[in-house]
């Protein structure tokens, strides 16, 4: 039986001494080098993006469509390319066309489409298409990369709106 000072004894000498008596420096270096690790700048952070609209995103055609994300990231990651894209909700043909693309520095860019505009505001961008028609339903998409090519996307669905 262990009693009430045996524990912490027993954990230091069960991973950081050999059985001969000796501490292990391998395994004590290990434990002393992964915390520092988890500080190295862009290597475990990931960066997220999430589109805030309620999904689905249900809408009448001729009204806007307003989408927004929230870009998620640490200080040191830098956004480099922003781009939204709709693929269709189902069917066979899921070809992706591209909305807009953006690089990070530019706060408005107009999309592929008269109709369809694109801004970034601090770490929200923003999706807006003036006349929506039931083809621009689908599975919508923004994917942000970073400098580094790293890229991170989130999607929600948009359909037309029915009367219940």
């Amino acid at each position: 039986m262990f009693q009430r000072g045996d524990a912490p004894q027993y954990y230091l000498s069960h991973h950081f001494i050999a059985p001969s008596g000796v501490m292990d420096p391998q395994c004590f270096l290990c434990w002393k080098v992964v915390p520092l690790l988890l500080l190295l700048p862009g290597r475990f952070w990931c960066m997220k993006v999430h589109i805030l609209n309620e999904h689905p995103v249900h809408i009448i055609p001729g009204s806007k469509l307003v989408l927004t994300a929230r870009i998620e990231k640490n200080p040191w990651e830098e956004v480099s390319t922003i781009t939204w894209a709709r693929e269709p909700e189902t069917g066979q043909d899921r070809a992706k066309v591209t909305l807009a693309t953006c690089p990070a520095k530019s706060p408005n860019c107009s999309g592929a489409r008269p109709d369809v505009q694109m801004n970034l505001k601090q770490q929200e961008t923003t999706l807006q298409i003036n006349r929506y028609s039931i083809a621009d339903s689908g599975e919508y998409s923004v994917t942000v990369i970073d400098r580094s090519g790293a890229n991170t996307t989130g999607r929600c669905i948009v359909r037309e709106y029915g009367t219940v």
